[in-house]
């Protein structure tokens, strides 16, 4: 189960009249402009259509627990902006609610949304056991989660089903045993819905201390090069030059065996020291954010022109 107080996602899915690209793009400067500036919210991450492969766009804020998430979703801030977004789309507009498990990172997920007659809930609750008691004895069954209706906030049944691989997913997916399934609950549904996430659910949880989940791929990848400079540099100078190839191991082989010296370093020791020293920038949360991002970039570009004049002066060394 999800642990109290893990980070919780607000999840707009929507599929955007071409027409009304523009607008709707004004809309998510509006909408993300307002979140922003609300107590508890961490940052978000935006998915656009792709046409002829993926046709909903996906927007998705996070928060630093549950509270806050459903707060906002049912402020009516919020409910004026679903409000404004509607002639921009078509069909409804998906609003959900989504807690962070450790047991989806790096998995397939599939996330079903169902909406339930309230009198008949503790049948679509005892279908929905025998569900999950059928996917669980598929090869590759990672995590089950159901989410009830939030009144006010997110109207339907929530459940995320996860898989270690597509394949495997996809065996559930098209099964005999789950088409049983299907016709048997098909009367607790009037409206439902699937959306198969491959490998990036989990890129949607951000959590302080790298709880759950990623942080903007561009601060990691300055992060990776901030350490992967001088283990390049420092493996070079001192050990395929002069050890590799100094004693007659071909070029090629030995740039190979100075690769395998950095990767080791880089991914056991120094990439995880660098997530703990810069969490505080990888992970900013409140309204000081912005600021705490700006001024770990400035630090790191001054480490890299600190690396460079290092690196610089170590190359002037003589070898004997």
């Amino acid at each position: 189960m999800p642990q109290p107080g893990a980070p919780e996602l607000v999840v707009i899915q929507v599929r955007v009249h071409a027409e009304q690209r523009e607008a709707f793009d004004e809309w998510l400067r509006r909408y993300n402009g307002t979140v922003e500036r609300t107590e508890g919210h961490i940052d978000y991450d935006l998915t656009r259509a792709t046409p002829g492969f993926e046709e909903d766009w996906v927007l998705v804020h996070r928060f630093v627990d549950r509270a806050t998430a459903a707060s906002w979703a049912g402020s009516s801030a919020h409910r004026d902006l679903m409000d404004s977004v509607r002639p921009l789309v078509a069909g409804d507009v998906d609003v959900h609610l989504y807690t962070s498990d450790p047991r989806r990172r790096g998995v397939v997920s599939a996330l079903f949304t169902t909406q339930v007659d309230p009198e008949r809930e503790g049948e679509f609750l005892e279908w929905s056991t025998r569900v999950a008691e059928a996917q669980a004895a598929f090869e590759g069954f990672v995590s089950y989660q159901v989410e009830p209706p939030i009144e006010g906030v997110q109207p339907d049944w929530v459940a995320i089903l996860s898989y270690d691989t597509d394949a495997h997913m996809r065996a559930w997916l098209s099964s005999r045993e789950r088409s049983v399934l299907l016709k048997d609950g098909a009367s607790f549904d009037e409206r439902a819905r699937v959306h198969i996430v491959r490998n990036e659910l989990d890129a949607w949880f951000n959590a302080p201390g790298g709880e759950a989940g990623s942080t903007p791929a561009w601060k990691r990848n300055m992060l990776v090069l901030l350490v992967l400079y001088p283990v390049v540099f420092l493996t070079a100078w001192f050990v395929q030059d002069p050890l590799l190839v100094g004693n007659g191991l071909p070029f090629w082989l030995a740039l190979f065996v100075a690769n395998i010296i950095s990767v080791a370093a880089l991914g056991w020791v120094l990439v995880p020291l660098a997530d703990r020293l810069f969490g505080w920038w990888l992970y900013p949360t409140g309204r000081t954010r912005r600021l705490v991002t700006a001024i770990g970039l400035v630090f790191v570009v001054a480490l890299y022109l600190a690396s460079l004049v290092l690196t610089r002066w170590i190359s002037t060394w003589p070898w004997p």
